[in-house]
């Protein structure tokens, strides 16, 4: 029955209504506060509070701020530092300033992988495609061993620019048996959607007998996902068997995502009960699977399952929970985990905020959904989107209108 609660969190039946409270109560307490005015920003001598104030640099409105934040970065002495100085080139290409990201980067006394990527990444997300694959040689002359971000992007530019195999081509022309190289490219053609070229040069790699690493074995199952084909999947979980890699968690995980996406939820199920190291990672993956089927009873007894391990649900946990919830027309379960969410003081996470949005929406509760909505601390473009579309959803439109021009 769809609008049935689950078990475990039916014991919570008495803390629902309490949930809404708490729900308003924020609405009263957040709205109070300011967010994010330069005159309330402190700094200190540390590089690592950076990253906090860059958590949404590609708002246009955070242009200035972030202009102030690199001229306060100066003053202070931590131009030199690597960290605040990626924080900095990132702000500005997804602000979409890459000449000031640049700038930036050529001035760096030192740049690591990150600091490449990050301006490769950039170009890409500028049009600027020539430059990525310049950017991309001139990265592998220092010495470097591109990721599969890096890979990623290149694969990118040259796809824009007519010729997928370019990349590969000059890639090959400068790879060694390094088995990094080889995971960057396997990832980078899963990662741009080239699954079929993806799992070719894992084949590649084996007929140059080159060791595969779990890094390997995740990337090429990422690309079994796209090309959508069962069987081969299964065949990279022979090798997995054969591998020294077989009782690595992050593997089983992707092998676990693998089957579940590729319709083979008891192969998922299996390789998860014999699983001895299992993180939420696992746990979350599980949870993704099934709410594919709608199963609300697997549901509610693997959350409990996963409550008796003693790991910690995180914010991708609650996620999945509340978008199932929506699905299911369930707002009592949803609720409940609310609740929950709130105990582990992960409540205001911008993923809960706009999955709660939906969740409610979609259980006819707008009242509530708006309510979170104007709770939030921080509004995202996917959370604006998120109540935009619940809006007319629930033929709110002069509300969603509204929203969309403000």
């Amino acid at each position: 029955m769809r609008g049935s609660t689950v078990p475990f969190v039916s014991k919570l039946n008495h803390l629902s209504l309490f949930a809404t409270k708490i729900l308003r109560n924020q609405h009263q307490t957040y709205t109070s506060k300011s967010c994010y005015s330069s005159s309330s920003l402190s700094f200190r001598n540390d590089p690592t509070v950076l990253p906090t104030i860059h958590q949404n640099p590609a708002n246009p409105n955070c242009i200035l701020l972030g202009s102030q934040i690199h001229a306060r970065i100066i003053k202070l002495g931590l131009s030199n530092y690597v960290f605040s100085q990626n924080n900095i080139i990132k702000m500005y290409a997804k602000c979409g300033l890459l000449a000031r990201g640049l700038k930036v980067f050529d001035e760096m006394p030192m740049k690591n992988l990150v600091s490449w990527t990050l301006v490769i990444s950039g170009a890409v997300q500028t049009g600027e495609f020539e430059m990525v694959l310049g950017l991309y040689l001139e990265m592998r002359r220092t010495g470097l061993v591109p990721n599969e971000f890096a890979f990623g992007c290149v694969t990118k530019g040259c796809a824009a620019l007519g010729n997928k195999e370019l990349d590969a081509e000059r890639v090959f022309e400068c790879m060694d048996n390094h088995v990094g190289y080889w995971n960057a490219m396997i990832g980078g053609y899963a990662q741009c959607g080239y699954g079929f070229e993806s799992l070719m040069a894992m084949s590649l790699m084996q007929y140059k007998g080159i060791p595969m690493d779990a890094f390997t074995i995740i990337n090429a199952l990422k690309g079994c996902l796209i090309v959508g084909n069962l069987n081969l999947g299964r065949q990279i979980h022979g090798l997995i068997i054969q591998s020294e890699v077989a009782f690595s968690t992050a593997v089983m995980n992707s092998l676990m995502d693998m089957h579940f996406k590729n319709g083979g939820e008891l192969y998922a199920l299996k390789v998860f009960d014999r699983l001895q190291d299992q993180d939420i990672i696992s746990w979350n993956t599980v949870f993704s699977g099934l709410s594919q089927d709608d199963v609300a009873r697997e549901i509610g007894r693997f959350f409990h399952k996963l409550m008796l391990t003693g790991l910690k649900p995180n914010c991708v946990t609650f996620s999945i929970l509340f978008r199932f919830c929506g699905e299911a027309l369930d707002l009592v379960s949803g609720l409940q985990f609310y609740y929950l969410a709130l105990q582990f003081g992960i409540s205001d996470e911008i993923s809960i905020t706009t999955s709660l949005i939906n969740m409610f929406s979609k259980c006819g509760a707008m009242r509530k959904a708006c309510l979170v909505f104007k709770s939030a601390l921080f509004k995202s473009i996917r959370t604006c989107n998120e109540m935009i579309s619940d809006y007319n959803l629930n033929c709110c439109h002069t509300e969603g209108l509204n929203l969309s021009v403000t």
